[in-house]
C-alpha cells in the first residue's frame, strides 16, 4: 500500500471514528451531567441539584402528551438541563442553537427553566410545561414513524412536525369552553398579512410564526375536520391547501 493511500486510509478512519464519537455523545451524555432524578416515566440530569418542583410540571406535560393519539404509556424520555454543563455548546455547535430540542428519546433544556413561573429561557421565553410537552411529542413520533421517515435529512414538511407536538402542547387552551377558532385564525391572518415571520402574543415570549401557523393548521384539521395524524402525515395534504380551506371556513364562519 502506497503512503498516499495510507494517508487516506487513517483520515477516513479518523472521520468515521470521531463521527461515531460525536453521536455516541449527542445521544447519550448522561454522564457529562452531575445529578441525576428518575420520576415516573423520565430521568433528569443537570449539572446542579435539581429543584423539587419539577415533578409538578413533569405531571402536567404527561398529562397532556397523554391526550395525543400516538401516545405510548411504555415510552421513557431523558431530559438534559443542559445550562452550564460542557454538553451545551457541543450540541449547540452541531446542532445550532436553541431553547429546546429532543434528539431521539432525549429532550434538551438549553436555558434557564423556571418551574416555579413555567418559563423557559431568560431574553427570550417559552412557557416550560408546553414546552417539555412539545418535546415529547416529537419523541413520540419519531417513536411512531420512525428514523427513515424522520430524519434531518429527510423529514415531512416542517409545518406537519412542528404544528402537532404544538397541538397537543396547547390543548388545555384551545380545549377551554370560551375558546374561539375564528379568533386564532384572525390573528394568524393579521400576522401573515403584515409580513411577520415572529409573534408575540404574550410579553417576553416570541414564537417564530411558522410554529403558530402550523399549529392553526393542524387544530383545523384535527377539530374540525376530524382528521387523524395518520391522514396528515399523508404526501397528499399539503400545506397551501390547507391553509386556503382554512380561510375559507373561517370567512364563511363569521
Amino acid at each position: 500500500m502506497t503512503v498516499r493511500k495510507k494517508t487516506f486510509l487513517i483520515a477516513g478512519c479518523t472521520i468515521v471514528l470521531g463521527l461515531l464519537v460525536a453521536g455516541t455523545l449527542l445521544l447519550f451524555p448522561n454522564y457529562l451531567f452531575a445529578y441525576h432524578e428518575n420520576y415516573k416515566k423520565f430521568d433528569i440530569y443537570s449539572g446542579k441539584p435539581i429543584d423539587a418542583r419539577y415533578r409538578s410540571t413533569l405531571d402536567q406535560s404527561l398529562a397532556l402528551a397523554g391526550n395525543s393519539e400516538i401516545f405510548d404509556s411504555s415510552y421513557r424520555y431523558d431530559i438534559f438541563m443542559t445550562k452550564g454543563v460542557w454538553y451545551k455548546p457541543f450540541a449547540e455547535t452541531l446542532l445550532g442553537p436553541s431553547l429546546a430540542r429532543s434528539i431521539d428519546n432525549n429532550i434538551l433544556l438549553n436555558d434557564h427553566a423556571d418551574f416555579i413561573n413555567n418559563e423557559l429561557g431568560t431574553s427570550n421565553k417559552r412557557e416550560l410545561m408546553q414546552t417539555i410537552t412539545h418535546e415529547m411529542v416529537h419523541c413520540l413520533m419519531l417513536h411512531k414513524y420512525g428514523m427513515f421517515r424522520i430524519n434531518p435529512l429527510h423529514h415531512p414538511p416542517l409545518w406537519k412536525v412542528e404544528g402537532y407536538p404544538e397541538f397537543i402542547a396547547l390543548r388545555n387552551d384551545i380545549y377551554r369552553k370560551d375558546y374561539d377558532l375564528r379568533r386564532t385564525i384572525a390573528l394568524l391572518k393579521s400576522f401573515i398579512d403584515r409580513g411577520d415571520e415572529w409573534i408575540t402574543i404574550k410579553q417576553g415570549f416570541a414564537d417564530p410564526l411558522l410554529y403558530f401557523k402550523a399549529r392553526v393548521m393542524m387544530e383545523f384539521l384535527i377539530t374540525k375536520k376530524n382528521m387523524t395524524l395518520d391522514q396528515i402525515m399523508d404526501n397528499s395534504v399539503k400545506e397551501d391547501e390547507v391553509y386556503n380551506e382554512l380561510i375559507d371556513w373561517y370567512q364563511h364562519k363569521r
